[in-house]
């Protein structure tokens, strides 16, 4: 069909009979009438095989809202507008659950999958959840020996961002963990919204020489531009960590790994650098360390911030099953061990979980790439599900995991593999079991069959 801009100001958006049900919380109408001039894309020209989730009607006249066609062995779908899943029609800000189940709905019939939801899980061994510790630079040898020796003996590894002018004697402190991935963080920790591109090329390369090469980036004050972005990209960067994300408040970043796109010039251009979004920083909740007059109370008012912060947005994150990167400096969280110990707390409780991937920025990134090679086509009989699997890696892929909900009625799996091998284990909540199944998976194509 054609698409074209129509004003829908007095249109109802309201659901049909078809089925599935993938919108049965929502009220008819989904959207009222509105009074004022609002235009949008809506198709017209339709044929007799596609058909209509829900539809833009006044009752004289009416547009496909939210369209399905067979396409291929599934279907192509298509929503006009986007307000069927904005915050104001969902239940408000943070009505998460409703969203995910929408596409939860949505991929599984899409998939054709009538049975038992499935996927593939996005970190290794089906973990629920990652944690990253990241460091930028700042402060006194004692508060970056305070806050290293602390942080190594919670979390296995950690990413590292200095400046090309940190103190040698410190740079050379850091290096001795081999458990610290050094990242690049500019040479004079400029605002990169005051630089052109050449000036913006010099700060990332004077830093490569001064410590060494690096794959991943983080912009001064989370400052990013499109020049540093192009930068990044054109000098080989494989991933970068600045587009927060704090889904307190804004939406910038993303509790999953993703490639950047942004504008340079006239061109919109699509890369391979990868976003590892990081929450907000110590500095938020500590500013006023370096201020004449800090009572007390306001210190314990921080310190408890800074915990209750923490927590809040890893509770948000590990339901996502997400990715969850810290970002800290020796010159806040380690001025001190009181202002430390609100994320070493939080680190003990996160370690005390079960099912919890605790790495740094580079392991995330690695592990993104591997499963991003990885293609599986899913295919429904009776009561089996077969799994065809095609590695793109050049060498095997380990931890490789899928999941599968099979409901509240606990049943136990059988497993056939072909070229993969691999185990299963269970994880048990209120909504019933989900098997994920642990894999090695050859280069090329393999298997694996789940019968229950």
């Amino acid at each position: 069909f054609d698409m074209v801009e129509m004003n829908i100001k007095g249109f109802e958006l309201r659901k049909t009979n078809v089925k599935p049900d993938l919108f049965d919380w929502y009220d008819n109408p989904v959207r009222p009438a509105d009074k004022t001039d609002d235009w949008l894309l809506v198709p017209v020209n339709v044929k007799k095989d596609v058909e209509n989730f829900m539809v833009w009607t006044n009752g004289k006249k009416s547009y496909g809202g939210v369209t399905l066609r067979k396409y291929g062995k599934g279907y192509a779908m298509l929503l006009s507008s986007f307000l069927i899943l904005h915050p104001s029609f969902d239940g408000g800000w943070g009505d998460v659950p409703q969203i995910t189940r929408f596409y939860h709905n949505l991929v599984m019939f899409i998939m054709g999958i009538k049975k038992y939801p499935t996927g593939v899980d996005p970190w290794p061994d089906g973990k629920k959840a990652v944690l990253a510790v990241t460091l930028d630079d700042g402060g006194k040898m004692s508060m970056y020996q305070l806050t290293l020796n602390s942080l190594l003996e919670r979390v296995p590894s950690l990413t590292f961002f200095v400046t090309g002018k940190l103190d040698p004697k410190i740079l050379s402190y850091i290096k001795k963990f081999k458990q610290v991935e050094i990242g690049n963080h500019s040479f004079n920790h400029p605002f990169f919204r005051n630089l052109n591109l050449n000036q913006s090329i010099a700060e990332i390369e004077m830093t490569q020489r001064a410590i060494g090469k690096s794959r991943v980036f983080r912009f001064p004050y989370v400052n990013y531009t499109s020049e540093g972005l192009y930068a990044l990209w054109t000098h080989g960067f494989k991933y970068e960590s600045s587009i927060r994300v704090d889904h307190l408040n804004t939406f910038k970043g993303a509790i999953f790994p993703y490639n950047l796109v942004f504008s340079f010039g006239k061109n919109l251009i699509t890369t391979n650098l990868i976003e590892l979004s990081p929450i907000k920083s110590d500095w938020f909740f500590y500013q006023k360390i370096y201020a004449d007059n800090y009572p007390l109370k306001e210190r314990i008012a921080s310190m408890k911030a800074f915990k209750s912060y923490l927590e809040t947005m890893w509770s948000i994150i590990k339901e996502a099953r997400g990715m969850m990167v810290q970002m800290g400096h020796p010159m806040y969280e380690g001025y001190n061990k009181e202002f430390l110990k609100p994320l070493l707390e939080f680190l003990d409780e996160v370690r005390a979980e079960k099912n919890i991937w605790i790495t740094n920025l580079g392991g995330i990134y690695d592990w993104w790439s591997e499963l991003t090679n990885v293609k599986v086509y899913v295919e429904e009989q009776h009561n089996q599900v077969r799994y065809k699997i095609f590695n793109r890696n050049p060498k095997e892929v380990k931890r490789f995991s899928i999941w599968i909900d099979v409901g509240k009625t606990a049943v136990t799996p059988r497993l056939k593999f072909s070229k993969s091998k691999g185990y299963y284990t269970l994880e048990r909540s209120a909504n019933g079991e989900r098997v994920h199944v642990i894999m090695t998976i050859p280069p090329g194509n393999s298997s694996v069959t789940i019968k229950f």
